[in-house]
């Protein structure tokens, strides 16, 4: 065996040994099959700005970017209007402590979509259906009025249909649904986030507010639930 190929499979196990320790990724928006389906066990029921939370960092400014989850570090992608940059921030995920923040600098302002960072205009919200998860034959969604949705897979009818109501001004969502067990996780544009059970009975099982809007979906990785907010990054967890 070559020196150099030695060297490859040595980097290989290392990096191997280093995910399988961390437990499950979250490498992308939806987790890691793309369908918003976490294998966690024990996400947290219950959270707010002051209850389970294991740290908040500062944020520069709003963007709609969930999350990713990677071994020991979170990633989220950041634009910084003062200095007209884009940035990759990486951050310790014990801690949260930014490691670096790394980007491109754009000479002009560019034109986005109306609704997006960082020409906003949320009174401007067209209704559309988010991204669903599936469990026990019923597909779950939730529409950007913030309306969940329950429909039998086989059939397509509806099994139940309810406004989520938080104590945030602003009940529509542009967030896409989490599921872990038979658990549904899914903000909305308040920042107040809804579990629900996923069942073909309608019950919500805890509604948890941290004050700050987002757009962003949550992300979930041994047994943390990440939330990107106008204003920052929120790690939730159970106390261990």
């Amino acid at each position: 065996m070559t020196n150099e190929l030695t060297r490859c499979l040595l980097i290989s196990l290392a990096v191997s040994s280093a995910v399988s320790a961390s437990g499950d990724n979250w490498p992308n928006w939806r987790g890691p099959n793309g369908d918003g389906v976490s294998s966690d066990k024990n996400l947290p029921l219950n959270w707010s700005d002051k209850e389970n939370v294991r740290w908040r960092v500062d944020l520069p400014g709003p963007g709609n970017s969930s999350p990713i989850v990677w071994g020991d570090r979170v990633f989220v992608s950041q634009y910084v209007e003062k200095d007209n940059r884009r940035t990759l921030m990486c951050l310790d995920r014990a801690s949260g402590k930014v490691l670096w923040q790394s980007g491109i600098n754009y000479a002009n302002r560019e034109p986005t979509q109306e609704n997006n960072p960082y020409l906003w205009k949320l009174d401007r919200v067209k209704s559309g259906m988010g991204s669903g998860v599936i469990h026990g034959g019923d597909f779950y969604t939730i529409s950007s009025d913030g309306i969940a949705v329950c429909l039998d897979l086989s059939t397509g009818k509806t099994v139940w249909e309810e406004r989520l109501k938080g104590p945030g001004a602003r009940g529509t969502s542009w967030s896409s649904m989490l599921l872990a067990g038979d658990k549904i996780y899914v903000p909305n544009q308040s920042g107040d986030s809804f579990v629900l059970r996923a069942s073909p009975k309608f019950e919500v099982l805890a509604t948890n507010s941290v004050g700050e809007p987002t757009n962003a979906s949550l992300a979930a990785s041994n047994d943390e639930l990440f939330l990107r907010t106008d204003k920052a990054l929120w790690c939730f967890a159970n106390p261990k």
